[in-house]
């Protein structure tokens, strides 16, 4: 390209950008581009609010010296996404937080520190942030006394309390357990931490009786951790526990608790457990979560359904783009399959996966503000890149990436990456056993020793690079660095567990 096609194309960049920045500022306007980006259609604009945010326990009645179960949730009914937001649950005295038992999903930074629950972030437009964790009733409350838990949330300029109430009742006419010469309270079963799925999508859930006797078990598994919708009830009998076998989906978080069954005696709730499945879209349903993250210039990089696949494409020199569903993968090892093909054979247009991307829990992008789209820090400040290249065969530019600078006036795209570790990038050119003009299958196995790439079941590269193989957000990538715009559809791509 020339200097007088650099200039010409700098300036219609620029405005392109002025005229971008004026249109972003009413958030709805904003708001109604990025849904028409991904096919959602428009909808009617509702305000950001938290009024819809609640709080409850899992037991009205308890004993002294119980396990309660509180769940949290921050929900966001408005149009728009709602920022710096704040939750803040202080336990009264009565109340001793259960090591280890906070858990949240919807992302953003939380915590626990001498019985102080926090979370900070932000709840996504139609969407809820729960949080969840267990506490244990001191062993020398009084009959009758009511054990009452608030929670505050801060957060669109103004204050909502929501509290959770447990009363303390005596022994007599609890839950109890006879046996032919002894009796004792039904207590909770303790829940263990999961182990990793094998690569069938295969885990043990299993636990602690806490009591003696013949007592059956029933377990329960939900996408949520309040378990407001049940998946399944596995009634274990006396087993303490029990292999789940699930199909990869677009929803690969499960959780599970256990309660102790002795005829009509029931045991309250035990903990919550979770654990991360393997992860499978075949592009058939366009609400999976799929969004831009990371952009050169929005109305240039988009994607869209058809067909059962997912089509995503780059249409100016210079640009680039990230897709991703920001959902986790799970724990190491794991592979990473997808099949695609290019739609259009121009020189040096560019796709391929991300992984290793990073993600603190904001909403990623913010489309009330340019900064928020363009020069963000709230996702995939660094990933790993192989990026696939056609100029009539096919060569893998292997890319880890370790700090993205927004930088306009550095000629060409304007995100760059000025502070990488250049010596761990390397190229196959070409790679072998490919298929440059139609469809190939893709293979990445990232483990904690280094990742593997192939293609249509051969190994073609290694690099022993694990600077990012804890972090688990992976999605597509797309670029192109000439006049010709780099299109690729993918039929399917799915994340799951590898055997050590």
């Amino acid at each position: 390209m020339g200097m007088l096609e650099n200039s010409q194309k700098l300036g219609r960049r620029r405005s392109a950008l002025l005229s971008l920045v004026i249109a972003m500022a009413l958030v709805f306007a904003v708001t109604q581009n990025l849904q028409a980006q991904q096919g959602t259609g428009q909808e009617e604009f509702q305000p950001a609010t938290l009024d819809g945010s609640s709080k409850v326990v899992d037991q009205s009645q308890a004993l002294p010296g119980e396990i309660l179960g509180y769940t949290v949730i921050i929900s966001n009914s408005g149009s728009v996404p709602a920022t710096n937001v704040t939750v803040t649950d202080t336990l009264p005295i009565s109340l001793t937080y259960q090591s280890g038992s906070l858990a949240v999903a919807g992302g953003g930074l939380y915590g626990e520190s001498n019985g102080v629950i926090t979370w900070t972030g932000a709840v996504n437009n139609n969407a809820q942030v729960i949080i969840t964790f267990n506490a244990v009733l001191s062993g020398d409350l009084p009959v009758g006394a009511e054990i009452q838990n608030t929670v505050y949330i801060t957060g669109l300029n103004s204050l909502i309390t929501r509290t959770a109430t447990t009363e303390v009742i005596s022994s007599t006419g609890s839950t109890t357990l006879y046996l032919p010469t002894i009796f004792k309270d039904l207590s909770a079963p303790i829940l263990n931490p999961i182990g990793r799925p094998n690569s069938n999508n295969q885990w043990t859930v299993s636990w602690n009786p806490n009591n003696t006797g013949t007592i059956n078990f029933e377990l329960q598994e939900s996408f949520d951790p309040s378990f407001t919708t049940i998946l399944n009830t596995y009634n274990a009998g006396t087993a303490t526990s029990q292999l789940i076998s699930q199909t990869p989906g677009l929803r690969n978080v499960f959780y599970y608790r256990v309660r102790a069954i002795v005829g009509s005696l029931i045991s309250p709730w035990s903990n919550v457990q979770s654990v991360i499945g393997g992860y499978r879209d075949e592009f058939n349903d366009p609400t999976s979560g799929w969004a831009i993250r990371r952009t050169t210039y929005i109305e240039e990089v988009r994607f869209w359904y058809e067909n059962g696949r997912l089509i995503f494409q780059v249409e100016d020199p210079w640009d680039w783009g990230i897709a991703s569903p920001m959902v986790q993968a799970p724990d190491l090892p794991y592979v990473i399959e997808y099949r695609s093909e290019p739609a259009n054979l121009g020189n040096l247009v560019s796709h391929g996966a991300v992984f290793g991307g990073d993600w603190p829990g904001a909403i990623c992008p913010d489309y009330s503000t340019i900064g928020g789209v363009y020069y963000h820090d709230l996702c995939f400040n660094h990933f790993y890149n192989a990026n696939t290249i056609w100029y009539g065969p096919l060569k893998l530019a292997f890319e880890r990436v370790d700090f993205l600078v927004w930088c306009p006036q550095c000629g060409g795209s304007p995100m760059k990456r000025l502070a990488d570790d250049y010596s761990a990038w390397f190229t196959i050119d070409p790679i072998p056993s490919v298929n440059s003009t139609t469809w190939n299958d893709w293979r990445i196995e990232v483990r904690a020793t280094g990742i593997n790439f192939s293609v249509n079941g051969d190994q073609y590269a290694f690099t022993s690079d694990t600077t990012w193989v804890n972090d688990r957000y992976f999605g597509v990538f797309g670029s192109t660095d000439e006049y010709s715009n780099s299109t690729w559809r993918y039929e399917y791509y799915q994340v799951m567990p590898l055997d050590n």
